[in-house]
């Protein structure tokens, strides 16, 4: 007897279990005690049948997990999110999962669920060993690196087994204990008294405490007070961008000043911040002319004759509309010639490239 399915095999059981019954039902009470036992058997047997033939059907099924790789090491690190070094390698929805039997025969597809998993039903095929292919990623996302939770986009599993998948965009990688930036906030003019103080520092995301930065990145001279940060990749290039902030100056700049400064492969030293373009229409300098004469540099007057840094009257009404705002990195991984910087200018409230 050939059964095309568990589902019509059932139904074919049941069918005969309801004819066995009605032929139970008029024998006689002596035949019908022996009848009883065998068909006790049967019954069991045939339970016993579908629930090995359930059981055989999720034995055979594939699993696995769809996850973000961020530190490109082809494993699935901090899942449960205990330890704050290193990220969380998250699952990656949407992505397709087809099983397929030696033969080629596509067996099940699916799709990676909110959590990256997936689940291939393959008991609808003959075989003890199955290929698996992932395709539609995620836009710019490639395969991981080969490691202990990760392998190609096409791989052999056999029945029962596991096939999961390392995908990482190249902006998004990031090594454990990466190296942060932070803007410093110094009283004055940029050729003041804290001109040579240091307005942008470096260090370990582990960093903490009176730990000195590992990274001097530009000083007040060199940029100013800045807000906005961005970071290249293939160039290892940091960008900052000014802002307007009473009682500290602008770099040299001005109110629409975007700064440069190349950061050092190995985590540690000193680097110049420079001038690197000018966003026009960014604002006229609302900050006193010295500390000694309290009109502001667009030419507004004062009636304070001292202590003009710390009054700074005419910069109160300023902050947020003039400057510039947040900065980031449109970059093509591909093609680096098409990178751009992205820039707010709070002034005009455009968007510059």
């Amino acid at each position: 007897m050939k059964f095309q399915s568990r589902r019509s095999f059932g139904t074919l059981l049941a069918t005969k279990f309801r004819r066995l019954r009605k032929k139970y039902r008029a024998l006689p009470s002596t035949t019908k005690l022996r009848f009883k036992g065998g068909l006790a058997v049967a019954m069991l047997a045939a339970v016993g049948l579908i629930a090995t033939t359930q059981i055989m059907g999720a034995a055979s099924d594939v699993t696995g997990v769809v996850f973000n790789d961020y530190n490109g090491n082809g494993k699935r690190d901090n899942v449960a999110a205990t330890n704050w070094t290193t990220a969380v390698d998250g699952g990656v929805p949407g992505v397709t999962v087809r099983g397929f039997a030696a033969d080629g025969t596509l067996c099940d597809t699916k799709t990676s669920d909110a959590n990256g998993g997936f689940t291939l039903s393959m008991g609808n095929c003959a075989g003890s060993k199955y290929r698996v292919e992932f395709t539609d990623l995620p836009a710019g996302y490639n395969s991981s690196q080969v490691g202990d939770d990760s392998k190609t986009t096409v791989q052999f599993v056999a029945a029962g087994g596991k096939a999961s998948l390392g995908v990482y965009r190249s902006e998004d990688y990031c090594q454990n204990n990466p190296k942060l930036v932070s803007s410093c906030y110094n009283f004055g003019a940029a050729d003041g008294p804290n001109a040579s103080k240091q307005t942008l520092v470096g260090f370990p995301f582990t960093a903490s405490g009176t730990t000195p930065p590992t990274m001097n990145l530009g000083t007040v001279s060199q940029a100013g007070v800045t807000f906005g940060q961005a970071y290249r990749t293939t160039a290892k290039t940091l960008y900052t961008s000014a802002l307007m902030k009473r009682h500290s100056g602008y770099g040299p700049g001005g109110s629409g000043g975007i700064y440069k400064t190349v950061v050092p492969a190995n985590g540690s030293g000193t680097s110049a911040a420079s001038l690197l373009v000018t966003i026009p229409n960014a604002g006229g300098d609302t900050h006193p002319v010295s500390d000694s004469n309290c009109n502001s540099r667009d030419g507004q007057t004062s009636r304070n004759n001292g202590q003009c840094w710390g009054y700074d009257e005419f910069s109160f009404d300023a902050v947020g509309k003039r400057g510039l705002g947040g900065m980031a990195m449109l970059s093509d991984p591909k093609r680096p010639a098409n990178d751009a910087l992205l820039v707010t200018n709070l002034n005009d409230r455009q968007l510059y490239k």
